[in-house]
């Protein structure tokens, strides 16, 4: 009960989340909910290796990710493990929402639904794709209280 208390807030909180924050580094505009995450398009067509690129340089480096479309406009983002989810969503199979869903685990399995339903998948690695938000409330805490804090990732 603890984990949910203040695990899926920090996923899907609109200013300070896991979500926002990633989408926030490759400057996804026109946001909207998506299961705890949220769907954006990019502010120029681009491709899965330069979004890599981006994050690479933003300090998270993706474990892996897939290149089955040359251009990438849209992307769905949901941290952590949320690609265990993705079939049980019942997006149409010729008409998905998204071209690049990100997410924290790699999944063959998803990896390769890709393949089929012609999207992108990149995994950021659970944990990178969910400091963001601690990180962010931290922050906020510190500087609404006048304290000092520091982020430990272990």
């Amino acid at each position: 009960i603890g984990i949910i208390v203040y695990h899926l807030p920090l996923d899907a909180h609109p200013q300070i989340g896991n979500n926002i924050s990633l989408a926030k580094i490759i400057r996804l505009k026109n946001l909207k909910p998506f299961s705890v995450g949220f769907i954006g398009e990019l502010p120029k067509a681009t491709n899965t290796a330069k979004i890599a690129e981006i994050f690479k340089k933003a300090g998270i480096n993706p474990e892996r990710f897939t290149k089955n479309r040359k251009e990438i406009r849209k992307v769905a983002i949901v941290s952590g493990n949320a690609s265990g989810n993705l079939s049980d969503w019942n997006l149409p199979f010729d008409k998905l929402p998204f071209d690049l869903f990100l997410t924290g685990e790699f999944h063959e399995h998803k990896a390769v639904l890709g393949e089929e339903r012609n999207y992108d998948f990149m995994a950021l690695g659970h944990d990178a794709s969910e400091t963001l938000g601690i990180q962010n409330l931290g922050n906020k805490i510190a500087k609404k209280f006048g304290i000092v804090h520091e982020f430990i990732n272990i």
